[in-house]
């Protein structure tokens, strides 16, 4: 290959490029904002003050853009890069080179405050991009980046991925992964990384609204890119964002997904509604609250007992439920320790949540806002997840053993209003 490029890896990261603080004083604020939404929506990325380590600035930035693993670049076009050599002779004019190998390297030049007809004359007209009517430019109503900008151009940084992946992979199911607690160890299709809203159990605040939006981000363009794919997840994450995942790949939207549960020492499981269910000798007990509240419980102890740490969580919250459904496997059954087969824990989550919908007509209740409290496999809240869309509002919550209460509320959302932008 030319230019010292490689074959590009379409599921690689995508390098960010702007015009640092402080020649432009929202530049680092701007590109922080972009670089967010796409590791949130799924798309792993290369940015300067991220990535760079103690070397000479432009020959990093030359190897990162040679780099194979490379899959797609943004191009943050602000008036201010008209003064920066870097940008013009160094970053920009081996981006467009690249692509115009005819490559499935993408790019993506967004106009901050620029017109369409400065672009060229802002950039210096690399090689490939004088030609204007061979792009279709992303350019902003304002003059500076929102975070609302930064989620418009990770969709179409998503959907140019996925076309990308398309095209080298063919028919392949494609691989997703979600990763929260730690930064994700490999690239897949789409690798949604909110690691950096964690601080061991502890998340930031509104984080889980911004996992919504990031998921659903990556979602729509699979649903709209590749609607027929088998969508193969995996990854490491707390239950609720297991929860939320499945509950935005739902079915009822077209979607086809499994997830990879790994199971030390021994082969992967995957686990998937496709999967025959399992029947299973499961511990019902229901408990009666409020008969004027529109709340229900479901609580399932598959690994843990959790009737006693829902109960302390219900009582700070003041919180009094129509019914709390507690289910988990008959005492003997199962063993902490023992691994949960697929289709044992398919069985499960039917018969739970077929349980909460049978109570819910029984007592009528129209609106039916489902608390869900877990010690689960990962797995098993993908797929509960999946099952939740009939009810109004569903209300996740996430445990920590060394709080107490030990369960906390992490997020509430609509499962039947998720909306695919």
């Amino acid at each position: 290959m030319d230019e010292g490029f490689g074959l590009t890896n379409p599921t690689g990261s995508v390098f960010i490029s702007y015009r640092r603080a402080p020649a432009r004083a929202a530049g680092n604020d701007e590109a922080a904002l972009v670089r967010d939404a796409l590791r949130h929506a799924g798309v792993p990325t290369w940015r300067d003050l991220d990535d760079l380590e103690h070397e000479p600035t432009e020959e990093a930035v030359v190897a990162a853009i040679n780099d194979s693993s490379l899959a797609g670049a943004i191009l943050l076009i602000s008036p201010e890069v008209q003064r920066s050599a870097i940008i013009r002779e160094v970053e920009a004019l081996r981006i467009f080179k690249r692509h115009a190998r005819c490559d499935v390297f993408w790019v993506i030049p967004v106009l901050i405050g620029v017109d369409y007809a400065e672009a060229d004359e802002v950039l210096g007209s690399p090689d490939g991009f004088q030609e204007l009517d061979r792009w279709n430019m992303h350019k902003l109503d304002g003059e500076t980046l929102t975070a609302t900008d930064g989620r418009a151009v990770a969709r179409r940084a998503v959907e140019a991925r996925l076309r990308a992946i398309r095209n080298a992979d063919g028919e392949s199911p494609f691989q997703i992964g979600v990763f929260a607690r730690r930064p994700p160890g490999e690239a897949l299709g789409l690798t949604h990384d909110f690691s950096a809203r964690f601080n061991g159990r502890e998340v930031s605040e509104g984080a889980y609204a911004e996992f919504e939006n990031g998921l659903l981000d990556g979602a729509g363009r699979v649903l709209a890119t590749m609607p027929q794919a088998e969508v193969v997840g995996r990854g490491m994450a707390p239950l609720p964002l297991g929860a939320l995942l499945g509950a935005v790949y739902s079915p009822r939207a077209g979607f086809r997904l499994a997830w990879v549960q790994p199971v030390e020492g021994r082969e992967p499981q995957r686990w998937s509604l496709d999967t025959p269910a399992a029947e299973s000798a499961v511990t019902e007990r229901v408990t009666w609250g409020d008969p004027a509240s529109e709340e229900l419980v479901l609580a399932i102890g598959v690994s843990a007992n959790i009737e006693r740490a829902v109960a302390e969580c219900l009582s700070a919250q003041r919180l009094h439920p129509r019914a709390c459904v507690h289910w988990a496997p008959e005492t003997g059954s199962y063993t902490p320790g023992r691994v949960l087969k697929p289709e044992e824990g398919v069985g499960l989550v039917l018969s739970a949540i077929q349980k909460v919908r049978e109570l819910r007509e029984e007592l009528g209740m129209r609106r039916a806002n489902l608390h869900l409290f877990l010690a689960c496999p990962l797995a098993m809240a993908v797929l509960l997840g999946q099952k939740l869309n009939t009810f109004s509002v569903c209300h996740l919550y996430e445990h920590d053993p060394v709080k107490r209460p030990s369960y906390a509320r992490m997020h509430t959302f609509q499962p039947s209003s998720l909306a695919y932008e």
